[in-house]
């Protein structure tokens, strides 16, 4: 999924079940910051302590990215979640709406509100979206993610005929672009043919279904507006999928429509002129400075934490990103069995 799903989408999932528009947001803005935090140097402030970032993401034609240590810490657990079905390494392929993703799911919903809980939902329900979009590939490098002949809206595409085995690699960002109807031949030359718009469809209903879940358990603290149930709102949704536009025209029509209040809640602060801006929590919780080196004669870059660090949305998302890897996906892909894969 891409921007438009994993921020727009999720923002309106967010709102109608009934998070006002502030938390909608720290939910949305988790969602999609986790394709977004590629960075795991670690931080040290000029007035004190550290910050060492909890990697989400990385950039997958970039040479790191096929190393087993970020195959294990960001595309498996955040991106590609083991489906848990067949034999051997199938076993590592993405499933769409898997029993380990439910199993987290159960396990999230479980706990007493922790101060990075909407932070922690955000994470789980971008890699939650991910198993419809990513579904019959793996995030590790494997015979299994090849994939030949593919064809997009009726087009021949070559472009990614060298890309690693690595997810869909194979296919480029095909998958993600909810518009798109293609087809491939697997690794077992067996072809699939797939409407994108119709997996979107189905993990937008879900997601509604644990937002409800969650805001439910919380209601409250979180209950702002009335619910809106999936049907009034799944007409508008898959209209906006099937748009024939690129990203920036997809993000646009969202924006215009979560303005114009046309999913059924009245739209009001953040609702109007929706955007994302990836350095906004790292901008809001942390300083940086060119400072002169005496010894060197040369300016370098340093950091202070704002006065609203330690409740900042930045610091959250990184305990959340934290718990989300060691706890909620750790444990339980263990529990299924499948850690030895993992180690």
């Amino acid at each position: 999924m891409r921007l438009d799903f994993h921020f727009y989408t999720i923002y309106v999932l967010s709102r109608v079940v009934g998070f006002s528009p502030d938390n909608a947001y720290v939910i949305a803005y988790a969602s999609q910051y986790t394709d977004d935090e590629a960075s795991e140097n670690p931080i040290l402030f000029e007035n004190g302590g550290e910050l060492e970032p909890i990697i989400t993401a990385h950039r997958i034609f970039d040479p790191g990215a096929v190393t087993e240590r970020i195959c294990k810490k960001v595309w498996i657990p955040f991106h590609f979640v083991p489906g848990n079905l067949g034999i051997g390494d199938e076993q590592m392929l993405t499933r769409a709406n898997s029993s380990l993703t439910q199993a987290m799911i159960n396990e999230l919903l479980s706990y007493d509100l922790l101060p990075y809980s909407r932070h922690l939902l955000g994470i789980m329900l971008h890699a939650y979206a991910d198993t419809w979009s990513h579904q019959n590939f793996m995030g590790m490098v494997n015979g299994m993610n090849e994939a030949s002949q593919l064809r997009v809206n009726g087009e021949d595409i070559w472009l990614y005929n060298l890309a690693p085995a690595l997810g869909h690699a194979q296919t480029g960002a095909t998958p993600d672009e909810p518009r798109l109807e293609w087809e491939y031949l697997d690794y077992k030359g067996e072809l699939h043919r797939v409407a994108n718009y119709n997996r979107a469809i189905e993990a937008a209903q879900n997601c509604h279904k644990v937002l409800s879940q969650f805001i439910d358990k919380f209601e409250d603290d979180f209950r702002d507006s009335q619910f809106i149930p999936w049907e009034q709102i799944a007409g508008k949704i898959m209209e906006l999928f099937r748009t024939p536009t690129d990203l920036a025209g997809s993000v646009t029509a969202w924006g215009e429509a979560i303005t114009a209040s046309e999913f059924g809640f009245q739209s009001q602060g953040k609702d109007i002129n929706l955007i994302y801006d990836a350095s906004e929590w790292f901008n809001v919780a942390i300083k940086s400075e060119s400072i002169l080196n005496q010894e060197s004669g040369q300016f370098i870059e340093c950091f202070f934490k704002n006065d609203n660090y330690e409740s900042s949305d930045l610091k959250y998302f990184n305990e959340a990103a934290g718990f989300y890897w060691s706890t909620l996906f750790n444990n339980n892909a263990e529990r299924f069995g499948l850690n030895s894969a993992l180690i």
